[in-house]
């Protein structure tokens, strides 16, 4: 991958919300699937990733960039680790943020209320799943056979 330039670091960070070094800095440009999206060299990259590549130097490869606060929008390298898909799943159940199983029944009940006016978010708490996984119901890319 070609080395980023001045250019590049100071396009990145315009579009991030900067704070105190504790918080978490959030992206404010384009989205996917809740992470942040980056264009550099042609190609779409998580923001995330690329903050760790520019505090830490060093390109994360194949590797994860994990978030310790657990918010994917947050680009504030201090919150970033690198991990194998596995260190991420084992973070992610030690903080119990493993999605519950939801039913046939759960999927229904989730349309109907979202139809009803429910929020995604809303919806997200009360299943306790995250607004990702609410989302891919809702627009049916998950349980397309539920009717």
């Amino acid at each position: 991958m070609k080395p980023y330039t001045p250019h590049d670091v100071a396009r990145f960070w315009s579009k991030v919300q900067v704070g105190d070094p504790e918080d978490c800095w959030p992206w404010l440009a384009s989205t996917s699937w809740g992470y942040g999206q980056f264009v550099f060299d042609y190609h779409l990259m998580n923001a995330h990733r690329f903050a760790y590549w520019l505090h830490y130097g060093k390109h994360p490869g194949d590797l994860q960039v994990c978030h310790k606060c657990d918010h994917p929008l947050c680009c504030n390298p201090e919150h970033l680790f690198l991990g194998t898909q596995r260190d991420n799943m084992e973070d992610c159940a030690k903080k119990g943020h493993m999605a519950k199983k939801l039913t046939e029944d759960d999927v229904r009940e989730i349309r109907a209320k979202h139809v009803s006016g429910a929020t995604q978010r809303q919806l997200a708490k009360d299943y306790g799943v995250n607004s990702f996984c609410i989302s891919a119901i809702v627009h049916r890319r998950t349980w397309k056979h539920v009717v």
